[in-house]
């Protein structure tokens, strides 16, 4: 079985000891499509000895260009099973588990040690997210819509900030569309859930992976990577201050129409334009909708906001320090 394992062994951070911690590790992956068939793939081949897979969809032609563990012959069986029979053949020396069945909040998760959370239903990811914390899992998130890919990783064991605390209300079912209504391209979802693999391995090696109060956005498009730090004192929330600043926090692209002013391209932004062109661009905006602006610097989103108002617009704010407090 060493054998198996030697280029990885042969790593100073793993070696020996770091494989037998992951051949004692148990992981849950929830989700074994896009997303799933890549960090599945990736952690029985790393030789974490125990895999439990929670999916309820059956293989579909349409999953076939992304969700690599499937083939034509598979069409129509069961996701979890087929899962359950490539992995084993791929690696005969773990355990893996296959549960045909809709991941929820009733699902026993006291005896696995690291979550996986790959669907694209919001609904599970907050279920996840309540379970995890309750037993004190550790439980890592993956997202992707068209090029922009998402990474969350929280450790319940030494840390209480959640899901719940980048999204203090859940979002309504259908709010966030999926890749059968947008569309995808295999290698970016891949890209995610083979990302998602890794830090699971990393946590398990004690080597450097995303903190709780982190958010790791990946643009697939420009291959540029952010990381984005959340206050846990707001609690989610951004404080409004008296004057029309207010601090950058990861929550602004969830609470805010965000505008960027800057010279910068930024996936994030809802609106990217320039000052003279911005009053033809709101049109269709409500004038109580909350706006968050963001420049270079912090000035023009300043003169930004003044104009909004004068426009009738209430709730604007800019960004304090612009587009470059907005770093990693």
């Amino acid at each position: 079985m060493d054998k198996y394992y030697q280029r990885q062994i042969n790593l100073n951070e793993i070696g020996s000891t770091g494989q037998q911690e992951l051949n004692n590790t148990h992981v849950l992956v929830i989700g074994a499509g896009g997303l799933g068939s890549s960090a599945l793939i990736y952690l029985a081949s790393a030789g974490i000895g125990k895999i439990s897979i929670y999916d309820h969809d059956l293989v579909d032609e349409t999953n076939l260009h992304r969700q690599i563990i499937y083939t034509y012959d598979d069409i129509g069986k069961s996701k979890t099973s087929t899962a359950k029979l490539f992995l084993e053949k791929r690696n005969p020396h773990i355990e893996i588990k296959a549960y045909d069945t809709e991941f929820n909040d009733s699902c026993d998760i006291s005896h696995i040690d690291i979550v996986i959370e790959c669907s694209d239903s919001l609904k599970t990811k907050f279920i996840a997210n309540d379970l995890c914390k309750k037993y004190k899992k550790a439980l890592c998130i993956g997202s992707i819509h068209k090029f922009e890919g998402q990474l969350n990783f929280f450790d319940f064991k030494n840390n209480s900030q959640c899901l719940r605390s980048l999204w203090p209300s859940e979002p309504e079912h259908g709010c966030v569309s999926t890749c059968s209504d947008n569309g995808i391209i295999g290698a970016s979802v891949g890209t995610i859930g083979t990302m998602q693999s890794l830090e699971v391995i990393k946590y398990i090696l004690n080597l450097n992976y995303i903190k709780n109060n982190e958010t790791l956005f990946v643009d697939l498009e420009s291959m540029q990577m952010m990381f984005f730090k959340s206050n846990e004192a707001m609690k989610g929330h951004i404080k409004k201050q008296d004057d029309i600043e207010i601090n950058f926090d990861i929550n602004i692209f969830n609470h805010y129409f965000s505008i960027n002013l800057s010279t910068r391209e930024h996936p994030l932004f809802d609106l990217h334009t320039s000052l003279d062109d911005l009053p033809n661009k709101l049109v269709d905006l409500k004038k109580l909708q909350p706006i968050a602006i963001a420049c270079n610097k912090g000035h023009t989103s300043l003169k930004a906001c003044s104009l909004l108002k004068e426009l009738g617009y209430k709730n604007v704010y800019s960004i304090k320090g612009g587009i470059q407090s907005i770093s990693t």
